[in-house]
């Protein structure tokens, strides 16, 4: 990118790097690109305009957080919600105008570079740390001030990346780098513990080896694998010693919802669990859609979540001040039933356009967006709303060089 002076994709690759590496500085990343955008459309007049229809969508969503507005009780809370949302808006926009040349896949590997700071800060802190050690989630909250299921997002999608563009021939890094690379990303997983990052990366592998399996003995192989392929799983995560208390939590949150709603809140009151407090916030959650279809309007989520937990007499869910640890139940609250059938709508074209086109990294990607939204509100915080807006238009924008529409990546395998 440097010989070739594509300014463009030196921007977009810096960006990417801030973004995942050192998010304190996303916002000057942000603008300094939006300047390179300039710089190279007016000036050296090497951008060409392209409506994409996929990433307007971003700008629609948008668009329904801002007519959220209208009927939010607390508009200054909405407002400063809706700056969140921005990026929805900022970077389809600026991905209708792109440089045809640019190597996305050099471009991406902002990305790699993003989750090697990452990785360095983490083992930093671990090996490091001025003080008692600290388990692997809290050194992502406190130290790196990033969520950990963000930071495992970041490391499970440039696995996938370095893996994809290795199998497909598009990434000339030698395995003997990528393995090293793929391996801290993942044993650094392991190390924050969060089930829902764990079962994602393991839900990726398998979808992997299904892929090679198909490609070695058909569908005969594939069904078989179908089939077999849970039961593994399940026992996999069975044997990893840091997931027994969420195992045990998820198994008596089951046994639990089954005497009901009210008896389940009334049980767990008092109970520290971040299983058993995501059922209760899906709960109220729920409640909250059902009393209200078309949404409290943006901003105003958290007053009636506190209101429900007042009702329930859950002062120590309250005292959290959590969301509803789910995208899909988050929207559905902001703007009611319609806001949540959009964002399915959004989450499917995403993912059909991807097989559409065997553009696999954008397909982990909507993937990512479809399984981590079930257990977190991924699109609330900027560490998820710039990482998906930005990523997705990029990976839609330059799906030709990221798809293999002329034969399957299992054929390359």
């Amino acid at each position: 990118m440097i010989r070739n002076k594509d300014y463009y994709g030196i921007g977009l690759f810096l960006l990417l790097a801030v973004m995942i590496g050192y998010q304190q500085m996303v916002s000057p990343a942000i603008g300094i690109f939006l300047l390179v955008v300039l710089l190279e459309g007016l000036i050296l007049k090497s951008l060409r305009f392209r409506f994409n229809k996929l990433t307007a969508l971003l700008i629609v969503l948008f668009l329904f957080y801002l007519l959220g507005l209208a009927w939010a009780e607390h508009k200054d809370v909405g407002l400063k919600l809706l700056e969140y949302k921005m990026s929805f808006f900022i970077f389809p926009v600026l991905f209708f105008f792109v440089k045809e040349s640019t190597n996305i896949w050099s471009v991406l590997l902002g990305l790699v570079l993003g989750c090697i700071i990452l990785a360095v800060r983490f083992f930093a802190a671990l090996y490091f740390y001025d003080g008692e050690p600290l388990p692997g989630f809290e050194i992502s909250r406190q130290i790196i001030d990033l969520h950990p299921s963000y930071t495992s997002i970041y490391f499970t999608m440039a696995s996938v990346l370095l893996i994809y563009g290795y199998v497909t021939k598009r990434l000339n890094w030698s395995i003997f780098i990528i393995i090293p690379l793929v391996s801290a990303f993942c044993y650094l997983i392991f190390l924050m513990g969060s089930f829902a990052a764990i079962l994602f990366l393991g839900l990726c592998l398998a979808i992997g080896f299904g892929l090679i399996i198909y490609h070695w003995l058909k569908w005969i192989g594939l069904i078989v694998y179908i089939f077999i392929c849970p039961i593994i799983l399940y026992f996999s995560i069975l044997k990893i010693d840091k997931l027994k208390y969420d195992i045990e939590m998820v198994q008596a949150a089951y046994s639990e919802i089954s005497e009901g709603k009210k008896s389940f809140l009334e049980k767990n009151k008092f109970v520290e669990s971040g299983t058993k407090e995501r059922v209760m916030m899906w709960y109220l959650s729920a409640e909250i859609i059902a009393e209200n279809p078309f949404g409290v309007g943006t901003g105003d989520i958290d007053f009636f979540l506190v209101d429900k937990c007042e009702k329930y007499d859950l002062a120590l869910l309250k005292k959290k001040n959590l969301n509803p640890h789910n995208q899909f139940l988050q929207i559905g609250i902001d703007l009611g039933i319609p806001g949540l059938l959009f964002l399915v709508f959004l989450v499917g074209a995403i993912i059909y356009f991807a097989i559409k086109n065997k553009n696999y990294f954008l397909f982990f990607l909507g993937f990512s967006l479809l399984f981590n939204g079930l257990f977190e509100s991924v699109l609330q915080r900027q560490s998820g709303i710039v990482f998906y807006s930005c990523v997705i238009c990029l990976a839609v924008v330059y799906t030709n060089q990221l798809g293999t529409n002329k034969k399957t990546l299992a054929d390359k395998i």
